[in-house]
């Protein structure tokens, strides 16, 4: 009879998503955590683009009259996905301190990583374990 073959452990994994209106903050941003992800030790994959969601609105030019006269408005939201593998502390320590712009939400998902769980100490982090 065959050994089973040891099951692998899974991979610590911080998966970072960004979001902006603006692509060139966005961009200057993720520039900022991929560096320091690599000064610090961790594997980086990505950025990878998602598809920039786009919402148009629309409304009367004027008040009173003027039914068809109407003028239109879009918003564009640029979204970008990062995975930093097998982080280690400083990594995290750096990740929490680095200076993000103001236009830029930031969404970072702890997988597998017990060792790294940290308290809400910003608006910044979505701290917990979420398998999938």
């Amino acid at each position: 009879m065959a050994a089973p073959k040891p099951t692998p452990s899974p991979r610590k994994k911080i998966r970072i998503r960004l979001k902006a209106f603006d692509q060139r903050m966005l961009d200057r941003s993720v520039l900022d955590i991929v560096e320091t992800a690599k000064r610090t030790g961790a594997r980086v994959v990505g950025p990878i683009p998602l598809p920039t969601k786009r919402e148009i609105y629309t409304v009367l030019r004027s008040p009173h009259v003027d039914r068809k006269s109407r003028e239109q408005f879009e918003m564009r939201t640029h979204v970008r996905v990062l995975d930093l593998l097998d982080p280690t502390l400083d990594t995290i320590d750096k990740l929490k301190v680095l200076p993000v712009a103001a236009g830029v939400d930031i969404l970072m998902i702890f997988r597998n990583c017990l060792q790294f769980r940290i308290k809400r100490t910003s608006r910044l982090f979505k701290v917990g374990e979420r398998e999938r």
